[in-house]
């Protein structure tokens, strides 16, 4: 026969309790102190009471005490024998009631339960048990009994809020449950409303409230800050750290806000949710809520905590100060905004108009929450504008005045302001020229500190720009002048790995022996590359891929994407996620044409799957010839079997510096030759890009570019070389993923191969358009559109690659 479930009465109210069995074992084994330490509302009365009944129930005798009679009945000589529950005791830990308590629990066979604010922080007992807000709360199996023993309606939203929102605080639980019952569900608290935090705040901050007690201590001082570590708000010349130490963890359970820890020092805080913030101003004197966030200020800048400190500031009114801290700390606050200053930054753009610094840091939080917008983009070139140097800068200001342009110039898609910005500051940074800036930063620990800090906003912009030769420059200086011992430091030497994997650098090892660590480079994929580990290589593109859409400031790690799936698993390279990378990229800049490394990237991704039209199309007419441009269109030509056109040109390209580009060039022109037959000279470039770049890794890499005919050719050539290295990659990497071999056919409709057969037989222009009943003009638009599409420039060259390609075979002659 099943056991009859014993049901929680109902109270004068017509609330119907739960009976919480959870804490049956606790009940039943009661140690000789149980403190019950948790703010009013958390059900501590509640649960003795729970406690006494079921011990009642197995006839075991309690005492009821409060706090005024418990002294002298702890401290009586007789006492009855049974459970002392102790209720609503001083705050004080120290008072004269926590003696008596650690006396009473002393003796032999006592059981004690006090209700109280604080945690102990000593042992008051040999055998103690410490219950806090964390443990009372209801937990959602005991919300959802509640709900169904009240039969309060409610939707799904409204039941997380009661076990998320509120953190299951018990008065709070029961209070919404109550006004849903009477409202019929419809939700009493909106999420940004601040009715049930000042509802908790409220008897917490009255000044009647005892200031003994090191919770309440603890939870006041921290209302002066939007969020708070133990350190900040300790009691200066006390001993009381230890003590907030020991309630600090139980903040993170009240319904008021959340624990997190801070990147800029390592501290872990209390952030107040925006609806208690806006509660605890509401409650406090104006007068004093400004002399608070004044106190805090200070203390904030003396615990070194910089970007703690800007908030303060905005809310203060002190606008201008704010400007010039975040322009003295600029790539601090890149790397540690919190949550409520970004809020604070975008929610008003008018609070902080013509404040240029403000302005930049707000644009970059709004692209990273909202992605690019036309703000943004006005923003950046007022910004632009407002960092222009006056003419009785110093080198070092011009500098930082420089690398700010240089930034915002790349968000407003100004690409050749941003690169000329760029060389200038390379300029002053280049030794060979006596500059005084390094002899400053050489001189000045200080300076040094910042040329490196502001130099990260030059090196985003050089990739941003494609200019990986100065984004590389800027990363060594950064290096030379860096404070290992700085946290900004250590983050951008996180972030130059990724560039410096980009370039191959840590892949120039002889022996062929993987760079770690890998985790933190976002160019990971490129070096697994190297080695065949295409499985790996493709688990390492999903972080890139996972963002919700390519972003016009991110086409660095746009285009790594695009060319890591190119070359190891073209299937999920998906053709509109290439057009819309692409496309996003040409619109943000200014003259209209993609990121040259997406343009790249992009290339190869649709020589992988055969799609040489779009290929074409992408760089056809494209005014810079960088090396991405460049290996993008002898990429094209060798695909089509116009290796001569290939070889041509990349050798007309002086090297990069960069090793992995330069390995590519001088594979994909060996690889050419091959093709053409020379295989003397092909060996011969492979000699010389491994007298360069002996790198195994990098050769490998540079492999994958080969379709299977042109690997197939370059590996008969090899035999030629000089270098046994070489070989031995070349066989490693003859299983790696590859293009298939053989040109890639372009679709040719009915129409381009009627006009291809009349050329081939001499016919004009003219006649071609009388024969097709069409005007000149439309006949000439027709053969510069097919021209395009075979990438040739002459009627010669067309007839030629139709009968290459067999485009002629079943065409009339």
């Amino acid at each position: 026969m099943q056991k009859e479930r014993r049901v929680a009465p109902e109270d004068a109210h017509g609330w119907k309790q739960i009976e919480r069995t959870r804490f049956h074992d606790l009940w039943d084994a009661l140690p000789s102190l149980t403190v019950l330490a948790a703010l009013p509302g958390w059900g501590r009365t509640e649960w003795m009471r729970a406690c006494r009944e079921r011990l009642r129930s197995r006839g075991v005798e309690s005492i009821w005490l409060t706090a005024a009679d418990a002294t002298a009945a702890l401290s009586a000589t007789e006492r009855a024998v049974g459970v002392v529950f102790v209720d609503d005791a001083v705050d004080d830990r120290h008072a004269s009631l926590w003696n008596a308590i650690a006396a009473a629990a002393a003796e032999e066979g006592a059981r004690i339960v006090v209700s109280t604010i604080d945690t102990p922080t000593a042992d008051l007992a040999s055998d103690l048990r410490v219950l806090d807000e964390r443990d009372l709360r209801f937990t959602p199996d005991e919300i959802s009994e509640l709900i169904e023993r009240n039969g309060v309606p409610l939707g799904t939203d409204t039941r997380d809020d009661l076990s998320i929102h509120l953190r299951g605080c018990p008065g709070l639980v029961r209070r919404q449950l109550e006004r849903l019952h009477v409202r019929r569900g419809e939700r009493v608290w909106a999420s940004l409303a601040f009715t049930f935090e000042r509802s908790v705040l409220d008897p917490l901050l009255r000044p009647e409230r005892s200031d003994d007690s090191t919770f309440l201590g603890l939870l006041r001082r921290g209302t002066a800050f939007r969020r708070f570590s133990v350190s900040l708000v300790a009691d200066r010349g006390t001993a009381s750290a230890a003590d907030d130490e020991a309630q600090f963890e139980r903040l993170a359970a009240l319904p008021l806000g959340s624990a997190d820890v801070c990147d800029e020092t390592g501290d872990r805080d209390f952030v107040w949710s925006t609806a208690a913030w806006r509660a605890i101003d509401d409650l406090a004197d104006p007068a004093e809520r400004v002399r608070q966030r004044e106190r805090a200020l200070r203390r904030t800048a003396d615990a070194g905590r910089v970007t703690t400190g800007l908030l303060t500031l905005l809310e203060l009114g002190r606008v201008a100060e704010a400007d010039d801290l975040v322009f003295d700390q600029y790539r601090r606050f890149l790397l540690f905004t919190d949550g409520p200053t970004q809020e604070r930054l975008l929610a008003d753009g008018s609070a902080i108009a013509g404040h240029p610094s403000l302005q930049l840091l707000a644009g970059e939080l709004r692209l990273r929450t909202r992605g690019a917008n036309p703000q943004t983009v006005r923003d950046a070139a007022l910004c632009l504008e407002a960092f222009a140097p006056p003419a009785s800068a110093t080198p070092f200001d011009r500098f930082r005045l420089q690398c700010r342009r240089a930034m915002a110039a790349a968000y407003a898609g100004r690409r050749a302001t941003a690169v000329s910005h760029l060389e200038r500051i390379a300029d002053s940074l280049d030794a060979t020229h006596g500059s005084p800036l390094r002899r400053d930063a050489d001189t000045h620990r200080a300076v040094a500190d910042r040329v490196a800090a502001d130099l990260f906003l030059a090196f985003w912009a050089a990739v941003q720009t494609d200019r990986h030769d100065l984004a590389l420059a800027f990363v060594r200086v950064m290096r030379e002048y860096g404070d290992p011992s700085d946290a900004v430091t250590r983050i951008d030497r996180l972030t130059a790995m990724t560039e410096d994997d980009f370039a191959g650098l840590r892949s120039l090892a002889a022996d062929g022996a993987r760079p770690a660590p890998l985790e933190f480079s976002h160019a990971a994929a490129l070096v697994l590359i190297e080695e065949g580990d295409d499985r790996e290589a493709l688990e390492r593109t999903h972080p890139l891929a996972a963002r919700v859409r390519p972003a016009p400031t991110r086409s660095a790690a746009d285009a790594l994407l695009l060319l890591s799936r190119a070359l190891v698993a073209p299937e999920h390279l998906d053709r509109s996620l290439i057009e819309a990378t692409v496309s996003l990229s040409a619109d943000f800049w200014d003259d209209g044409r993609p990121s040259t490394f997406i343009a790249f990237a992009a290339v190869v991704g649709y020589l992988a799957v055969g799609r040489i039209d779009d290929a074409r199309a992408l760089i056809a007419g494209a005014r810079e010839q960088d090396w991405f441009l460049r290996t993008a269109a002898a990429l094209i030509a060798l695909a089509d079997g116009r290796e001569s056109e290939a070889t041509r040109t990349l050798e007309r390209a002086p090297d990069t510096g960069i090793p992995r580009l330069d390995v590519v060039s001088g594979v994909v022109t060996a690889a050419a030759l091959a093709r053409s037959g020379l295989r003397a000279a092909a060996a011969a470039r492979l000699d010389a890009v491994w007298h360069a770049q002996p790198s195994p890794r990098l050769l490998r890499f540079a492999l994958r570019f080969l379709r299977a005919d042109a690997f197939s050719a370059l590996r008969t050539a090899a035999d030629q070389s000089r270098t046994p290295g070489i070989a031995e990659v070349i066989a490693a990497s003859a299983d790696d993923r590859r293009p298939p071999g053989g040109p890639l056919v372009p679709t040719v409709s009915p129409v381009e191969r009627e006009i291809l057969a009349l050329q081939r037989r001499g016919v004009g222009n003219a006649d071609i358009a009388a024969i097709r009943g069409v005007s000149h003009n439309t006949i000439r638009t027709q053969i510069r559109l097919l021209y395009r599409k075979l990438g040739v420039t002459s009627r010669a060259e067309a007839v030629a690659v139709a009968e290459r390609l067999s485009l002629l075979d079943d065409a009339a002659p």
